[in-house]
């Protein structure tokens, strides 16, 4: 079973089914990154592969972050916040 809107691919309809609704549907939680929104985890999915395929960039000193958790840590060095 494919789905119709990316390239995955699952031998079972209902992980077809389950994919589509968790990553194609509008999400009603917040899904944020880089201060942009977005209205699905796909369209999230494709900005960090686009954009943070090499990590996450601190914009005020430039040290590089494998994920986004350790980045946001990192800013309070820069607010000195705590």
């Amino acid at each position: 079973f494919g789905c119709p809107q990316c390239r995955y691919v699952t031998d079972r309809k209902n992980n077809l089914k389950r994919h589509v609704s968790t990553m194609h549907q509008e999400c009603d939680k917040l899904l944020e990154c880089c201060g942009v929104s977005f209205k699905n985890k796909a369209a999230l999915r494709d900005h960090v592969l686009l954009f943070h395929s090499n990590g996450y960039l601190c914009r005020l000193c430039g040290r590089n972050f494998c994920r986004k958790a350790p980045l946001k840590r990192h800013l309070a060095v820069h607010s000195g916040q705590k």
